[in-house]
């Protein structure tokens, strides 16, 4: 029994760092693109520092849902040291260009590469910030793609279970 559970435990744990690895590079892909598309859109609205904002949002996206805040405030505030309109101006593009990220590049690269629906997404990394803090935060979204897998996996045990007895 106890090599059993050994066992699980261990393919858990295998399928957990697999998780997190792909998490973090289809995030930071993400991430990248997003810091790119950042440095250009500031840059065209004559933002100071564009390059510099672009890093600093590409950086900050990797925290889930708080790290784009993070990074349009610093964007915002270095500006504000320029002009009120221009700090506006870059308050509106990074707000935009953030839902764009969110609603279109987010999906496509984290949530397919790690098979967490984006309702599962807003809500493990709500709970996790909650019970677990910053760290939690981090770890919600390839957990939750673990969890998934085996609740998929014990859902189509007990289906083929139900169809045999039902055959039987």
């Amino acid at each position: 029994m106890l090599k059993n559970n050994y066992t699980k435990i261990k393919e858990f744990v295998n399928v957990l760092d697999d998780n997190i690895g792909v998490y973090i590079v289809a995030k930071a892909i993400d991430s990248t693109i997003y810091g790119i598309i950042c440095t250009i859109i500031l840059y065209l609205v004559g933002s100071k520092y564009a390059l510099f904002l672009g890093i600093i949002a590409a950086m900050t996206n990797m925290i889930p849902f708080f790290g784009p805040i993070i990074g349009t405030i610093v964007a915002v505030v270095i500006n504000l040291f320029f002009s009120f309109e221009k700090a506006l101006i870059v308050l509106v593009v990074m707000i935009i260009v953030q839902q764009l990220e969110s609603a279109i590049l987010e999906p496509y690269f984290v949530g397919k590469q790690v098979g967490v629906p984006p309702i599962f997404t807003i809500l493990a990394v709500t709970l996790a910030g909650k019970y677990t803090g910053f760290t939690g935060i981090l770890l919600s979204v390839p957990v939750t793609g673990v969890l998934l897998m085996y609740a998929n996996r014990f859902i189509e045990k007990e289906r083929n279970k139900s169809i045999e007895d039902n055959v039987a």
